[in-house]
């Protein structure tokens, strides 16, 4: 088994007459901007790509299902390759693909056993509503991609019960994202090597290589994220102190599970970032208050139409102080109210934001989403900002993958289906989430 570096959660894994290319991210810019691969990543050759036989995407975060690169790809390559993604309870990102000339789909339920040879079968563990890591059986050799699904040492301790020679784990060191507030931000920050701790105890792998993290926060409005980035190296050191064996590859370097080479990349990554500061890109887009006013009250529109409307009581009136354009926008997500007022010091207020980012987090149904991982705006810590925000980010998270309360019968069902697929952990992952946003 061989396994290629490409770029932060891109890898290929080599088994046999198998290719698998997982997540693919070659270039540009995502998260509305706010993020950019640090390193850049390598490309694929043109033999590369035509021995590509599985093309496995964990989610739809645009780190993970890159849109540009997809479509990139020759129409070859998007008509002969089997894409691997999980069954749930939306046709979206299927029917998305499909649209950009993906032809063939392995869609998988959760820990299904999937065939890809006599001797390679592959398993999908949904975590979450959204997220999904990929388990490689080869001949009871196995490789676990959690790229950046956060599973919980009970959960990794039930696969590896399942899966016990477990030769490497790939999984996610740094934060992903931003809570608005900086000490909360530190704090998660430290959390992701507890769960990369925990994670590796309940596994035992025989080698850990720290990935889905090599990006750099990159607009002037969210670069102060970055001094909470963990780095590979202390991901390195923190894991090799605590009795494991963690390898660093850098884009475009291969290890091979049978002939292991004496150094990893470490030296290479060294030489990266000293030559390469980091730099932030300047924040130009403004939009008028009166398209902000619009796009929030169409937004709150399909959100009620979706979900009972005691769900926005614990929101109420939640204050935007937008910066760009100096105005105070008030809205009432309860009432679906909205009142817009020039800002001068001393007025209150629960976000600081820019009025592009503002826009772009209302408009999309991805859009809140996208807002807290690419980390463009500040909550005030005081005064139930950040509960309030938190209550707007979990309606907005189950909007987006189609999680509807108030929808037909039908989506309804499609819902409950999915979740007793789902039975054997779902518990857990709804647990896990209120831990996560409760406590």
């Amino acid at each position: 088994m061989i396994i290629k570096f490409l770029s932060h959660a891109s890898i290929i894994i080599y088994l046999d007459d198998l290719r698998i290319l997982c997540d693919p991210w070659f270039a540009g810019d995502v998260f509305n901007d706010g993020w950019s691969l640090n390193p850049s990543s390598a490309m694929l050759t043109d033999d590369e790509l035509r021995g590509i036989t599985h093309l496995y995407i964990s989610h739809e975060h645009p780190d993970h299902m890159h849109f540009p690169t997809l479509i990139g790809f020759s129409e070859e390559f998007k008509k002969k390759v089997c894409v691997i993604y999980q069954k749930n309870n939306s046709n979206k990102v299927v029917n998305a693909l499909k649209k950009i000339g993906y032809c063939k789909f392995l869609l998988t339920k959760h820990m299904e056993r999937i065939n890809l040879s006599k001797k390679v079968f592959a398993y999908v563990y949904q975590h979450r509503h959204l997220d999904s890591a990929l388990i490689i059986d080869n001949d009871g050799q196995v490789i676990i991609n959690l790229n950046d699904a956060e599973l919980s040492g009970t959960e990794c301790q039930k696969l590896k019960k399942q899966f016990n020679n477990i030769a490497v784990l790939l999984t996610q060191f740094a934060i992903a994202g931003s809570e608005g507030i900086p000490e909360k931000d530190k704090i998660q920050a430290e959390n992701v090597f507890v769960k990369m701790l925990d994670q590796a105890i309940a596994f035992q792998p025989k080698l850990i290589i720290p990935f889905a993290s090599y990006v750099s926060f990159s607009k002037e409005d969210n670069s102060q994220v970055n001094k909470f980035v963990k780095n590979c190296f202390e991901a390195k050191s923190f894991l090799k102190g605590s009795g494991f064996i963690p390898w660093l590859l850098f884009p475009g370097s291969t290890i091979n599970l049978n002939e292991m080479p004496r150094h990893d990349d470490e030296d290479l990554y060294a030489i990266h970032y000293k030559s390469n500061e980091l730099t932030s890109k300047i924040v130009s887009e403004k939009i008028e208050s009166i398209d902000l006013e619009k796009t929030i009250q169409n937004r709150i529109i399909l959100w009620h139409s979706s979900y009972p409307r005691f769900f926005f009581r614990g929101i109420g009136a939640f204050i935007f102080y937008v910066v760009d354009i100096n105005k105070i926008i008030n809205v009432d997500f309860y009432k679906n109210k909205i009142a817009c007022e020039d800002y001068y010091p001393g007025l209150t207020y629960n976000m600081q934001i820019n009025s592009q980012p503002f826009y772009f987090a209302f408009k999309y149904d991805f859009g809140i989403q996208t807002l807290g991982v690419s980390g463009r705006y500040q909550i005030k810590p005081e005064d139930n900002s950040y509960n309030k925000w938190k209550y707007i980010r979990i309606i907005s998270s189950l909007y987006n993958p189609d999680i509807y309360l108030h929808k037909t019968v039908k989506d309804n069902l499609k819902i409950m289906a999915w979740a007793f697929d789902r039975r054997k952990n779902i518990v857990e992952n709804v647990m896990q989430q209120f831990k996560r946003f409760y406590k």
